[in-house]
């Protein structure tokens, strides 16, 4: 037992380093910073993603639960959460600087089928530098990987920014969803989302490759998926076997999309299939590597 705890150990450690865990790193240009959104109650801020008019969603969420339940899966640690996250917005262009909350309309319980509300990966719809998005759009939309009790979800809002609220659309769940992470919405409504794990941590004896980075070895690993309304909504694997994909984009044309690979430490950067369905699986095209393990993009 104690030799299996220490190779565990030295299998961890080395995945850390690899990951860039123990670098030395400086502060860069930051002269003319300031911190924002404490005073507001952002805390935890996980994702940052810009509207077609520059302004700033943020994701919150007090992730204190996930330090003192890190070995269960992300909605089993949502019972022991204090309070819901939330989404903030923040307009840069404005000369007085400031974070506002957006509310949670009464209703979104009942629409999205649970009160639990902990934002993860987002993106709005449409997005900074992908104008064919705003083609039949007349509101803004909020895609945000929901960690809630019952499984992991996306959930989709109308934004009413004026007025500082959000009204529940309607909640995508599936079975493929095992751990979200990230989500990008696409032209059309559809959305791309990284399973980060595929295996629940500690529930399945492949969970621990997964968590030390060697999933892909034994054919293991995390998946993308494409989900989209046809009828209902139906979601499909796109990409599979990679080592922890976390962030997910798409190119201002909506033919590549870009996941970060978070223990190869690189950018994985896929084009549609031949037939150009979205559905179908993509093909990778390029790995830029990024010298540490990266999380967003």
């Amino acid at each position: 037992t104690g030799i299996a705890a220490s190779v565990l150990v030295g299998l961890f450690l080395e995945r850390m380093h690899t990951a860039g865990e123990f670098k030395s790193l400086k502060d860069i240009g930051m002269e003319g910073c300031m911190q924002m959104g404490i005073a507001e109650g952002v805390v935890g801020a996980e994702d940052v993603h810009f509207a077609s008019d520059g302004v700033a969603f943020i994701s919150s969420d007090d992730k204190h639960y996930w330090r003192e339940h890190s070995f269960v899966n992300m909605s089993v640690r949502v019972p022991h959460a204090k309070q819901n996250g939330a989404i903030f917005i923040f307009d840069p262009s404005k000369e007085a600087k400031s974070v506002r909350r957006l509310q949670l309309d009464a209703g979104y319980a009942s629409v999205l089928g649970t009160a639990d509300f902990h934002p993860h990966g987002i993106s709005p719809l449409p997005r900074l530098g992908h104008p064919q998005q705003q083609k039949n759009l007349k509101t803004t939309l909020l895609y945000a990987v929901n960690h809630r009790r019952d499984a992991d979800a996306v959930e989709i809002f109308e934004v009413d920014r004026a007025g500082g609220r959000m009204r529940a659309r309607e909640s995508v769940r599936s079975p493929l969803f095992r751990n979200l992470n990230d989500v990008v919405a696409v032209e059309g409504g559809g959305f791309y989302t990284t399973n980060f794990l595929f295996h629940l941590p500690l529930s399945h004896p492949a969970s621990v490759i997964e968590v030390l980075g060697y999933g892909p070895q034994f054919g293991l690993g995390g998946n993308v998926l494409y989900c989209d309304r046809q009828g209902d909504w139906t979601c499909s694997v796109v990409a599979s076997g990679y080592n922890l994909p976390n962030g997910v984009d798409v190119s201002a044309d909506g033919k590549q999309v870009y996941v970060v690979e978070v223990f190869n430490n690189r950018l994985l950067v896929f084009e549609l299939g031949a037939g150009g369905g979205r559905h179908e699986p993509l093909r990778l095209v390029r790995m830029v590597p990024l010298g540490a393990a990266c999380d967003n993009v």
